[in-house]
């Protein structure tokens, strides 16, 4: 099975999650109703630190540069010191998943939507997980709800119907086991 090159993905989201980090910065936030702060008061703040931090802005840079594995060291470091950032947890889904580490990938797809459960890019990142896995009942809901959560302006909709397109034309797909 050929591997579907992801840079261009990966790109369209960074510069989604990179917008959104501006976008949350500006709210008037209160430690009670930070996105994903649950019961730490700090969600907000760290969130924001994510659109200065060093170690994030050089994994995304190096992520849109190819080197997954750069990035992957960078962004872990910042996770270390801000692991309610869910941001950093998509980038290091998109990171894994271009090593073809689909299961820690998975796994921190699923960390960002824990964190934040409207983190769309987490399930754009998630449908193209399960494709990898072949699971196109997963996949296919994982992409329905990056549709039903973005904008129709957002640059991914296109990528993202279409694959939805294409994956709707094929049986369910069978369930293969999650090994990586």
């Amino acid at each position: 099975m050929a591997t579907r090159d992801v840079r261009v993905p990966v790109l369209g989201l960074t510069v989604f999650a990179i917008g959104l980090l501006g976008y949350l910065v500006t709210q008037p936030w209160h430690k009670d109703d930070a996105p994903g702060a649950g019961n730490s008061s700090n969600g907000a703040v760290q969130s924001s630190m994510a659109q200065v931090d060093p170690d994030f802005l050089a994994g995304v840079a190096q992520l849109q540069a190819g080197n997954a594995s750069n990035a992957l060291v960078l962004f872990r470091r910042f996770s270390a010191r801000a692991p309610l950032v869910p941001e950093v947890h998509v980038n290091l889904g998109f990171a894994y998943l271009e090593l073809g580490q689909l299961k820690e990938a998975e796994e921190s797809f699923q960390q960002a939507i824990q964190i934040r459960p409207m983190q769309a890019n987490a399930y754009y990142g998630l449908g193209l997980v399960y494709e990898q896995y072949n699971d196109l009942e997963l996949a296919r809901g994982a992409m329905r709800s990056f549709i039903h959560l973005s904008s129709e302006n957002d640059p991914y909709i296109r990528l993202a119907k279409s694959a939805l397109w294409e994956w709707e034309q094929h049986p369910l797909g069978q369930k293969s086991v999650k090994t990586q």
